[in-house]
């Protein structure tokens, strides 16, 4: 260091670097937790498009239950239902 800088003060050029150390060492530290919030999401990644995909299919299912009680009974009730309008909603978001 005191080649570096010769004009300067021995103990503070060391607290600087010991700090300037530190903080390098806290940003080394947060790739590593980046990395394993990307390890830990492709770890679940696959549960959570197998949980997606069961609710849609679960939810697919009730609303053709419920399309064919509203058909078959004629109730008006049954036909303007909460989840016939999330249904209709989703069809006209729909990519196509």
């Amino acid at each position: 260091m005191k080649a570096d800088h010769p004009n300067g003060n021995k103990k503070k050029l060391k607290k600087y670097y010991t700090r300037q150390n530190e903080l390098i060492d806290q940003f080394l530290g947060a790739g590593d937790e980046e990395r394993n919030a990307v390890i830990e999401d492709a770890k679940y990644q696959p549960k959570i498009k197998f949980a997606i995909r069961a609710s849609f299919c679960v939810n697919l299912a009730l609303f053709i239950i419920q399309f064919y009680a509203a058909i078959s009974t004629g109730s008006l009730a049954v036909r303007h239902s909460p989840s016939l309008n999330q249904i209709l909603a989703f069809m006209l978001t729909w990519p196509c």
